[in-house]
């Protein structure tokens, strides 16, 4: 949507800092959002003037619909080792032979790429899918 939000911007807005992007590793500006905080991420969409809703897992007919009109979809995963991670979903497809259902997502620790979609309650063998922003489209 032409906004660039760079995440140490982002961080420091989430956690009322102002040294993020010369400290991004530190502790204060490195840690997940809290479990009791779920709409902290909705609140960042916003302060860069972007609309977002938070579900929790949804059906991929969700996430076909939303791709349909042109809208990313962004997925939060917990750790099961503590800490948390997020991509966005950029692309649905099937693979019909097998009946499997993908998404593409845009990861910003692993980059782009496929990921089946009843892999998302385990994702990548280290987490489980804990939320996911519909909606996402310029603030009106």
């Amino acid at each position: 949507y032409g906004k660039q939000a760079p995440q140490c911007e982002s961080a420091n807005y989430l956690f009322g800092r102002n040294d993020c992007c010369t400290l991004p590793s530190s502790e204060p500006c490195n840690k997940p959002i809290p479990d009791n905080d779920p709409g902290a991420i909705t609140r960042v969409y916003s302060h860069w003037g972007i609309q977002s809703q938070i579900n929790y897992p949804v059906p991929y007919e969700v996430l076909e619909s939303e791709i349909a009109s042109s809208r990313p979809v962004g997925l939060a995963f917990r750790w099961n080792n503590g800490g948390g991670h997020a991509a966005i979903v950029i692309q649905t497809f099937w693979i019909l032979f097998r009946f499997w259902r993908w998404i593409k997502v845009n990861d910003p620790w692993f980059g782009q790429g496929a990921v089946l979609f009843d892999s998302l309650g385990n994702y990548l063998g280290s987490g489980y899918w804990a939320g996911t922003w519909t909606g996402i489209a310029p603030a009106e």
